[in-house]
């Protein structure tokens, strides 16, 4: 809907984060009339990754999903973490393909979503976690919305 108000063919639209999160990073210029439901978004990570910590995933390999909150969500939480993405390697995937990556070993984390957070944890059982990133712990940066 984001594209409908910029071209022209809306004058006011409603809209989820992804397209709002994609048209903030092309610098499409936007505003909010009212507020916004946050996705849940979290971090599982394999546990033979070792990671605890936010701290813990500098080195590690990272599946987001590009041009959506989970790229809000990664670059927020490496930030929060004192990280930049040059101290991680960061993997373009979509949410339906990151539960085959982790298990198969080629990244180390997931930032993404429902309901592939809880297919994540279900299928790997103990070989996955959680990051405990606690609801409001992580401040968008300023100038990314």
């Amino acid at each position: 809907m984001p594209g409908h108000v910029i071209g022209g063919g809306a004058d006011i639209a409603t809209t989820a984060e992804a397209p709002v999160t994609a048209s903030a990073m092309a610098n499409q210029p936007i505003a909010f009339v009212a507020g916004m439901e946050y996705s849940d978004l979290k971090t599982v990570v394999a546990a033979k990754a070792g990671v605890k910590t936010k701290a813990d995933l500098r080195g590690k390999r990272i599946g987001f999903t590009a041009g959506t909150g989970s790229e809000v969500y990664t670059a927020t939480l490496l930030k929060s973490a004192g990280l930049t993405p040059k101290d991680v390697t960061l993997v373009n995937l979509r949410p339906q393909e990151m539960l085959s990556a982790l298990a198969a070993g080629s990244i180390d984390a997931i930032d993404t979503w429902e309901p592939h957070i809880a297919n994540a944890k279900k299928t790997l059982g103990e070989a996955a976690a959680e990051l405990d990133t606690p609801r409001g712990s992580l401040q968008i940066p300023p100038g990314v919305v």
